[in-house]
């Protein structure tokens, strides 16, 4: 999944398929098909997994503080280390740059990902 992730923060959801991935973790593409049919599988896989890491800094960020000028830095960490990539971007972000073109689920996760956070 940290490959899928990268690469569509690097490339884009259109602009990669399954054979990059199976070529990057050195398996099979029919390996990767058995236990992810689709690519709008995959990439629900990887933005569900991307919000629930951004919820999770959010609540490690939140835990026992109450000061939010402590809390806010904490969360944006994650961010910053986009900002200094000269490749990659928040990985719904680069997903909202193709959002007419995916699947109707893969949008409604964008979505709510960019309403909760």
């Amino acid at each position: 999944m940290d490959i899928v992730d990268e690469l569509i923060q690097t490339r884009g959801y259109n602009a990669y398929r399954y054979h990059d991935v199976a070529e990057q973790v050195g398996i099979r593409t029919a390996s990767i098909h058995y236990h992810i049919p689709t690519m709008a599988d995959l990439g629900r896989v990887v933005i569900e997994r991307y919000a629930a890491k951004l919820t999770e800094l959010a609540r490690q960020a939140e835990e026992g503080e109450t000061d939010l000028r402590r809390v806010l830095p904490c969360y944006l960490d994650h961010y910053y280390e986009f900002a200094d990539s000269a490749s990659r971007i928040c990985l719904c972000g680069a997903l909202a740059g193709e959002y007419v073109a995916l699947p109707e689920d893969m949008q409604e996760l964008v979505a709510a990902n960019f309403a909760e956070h």
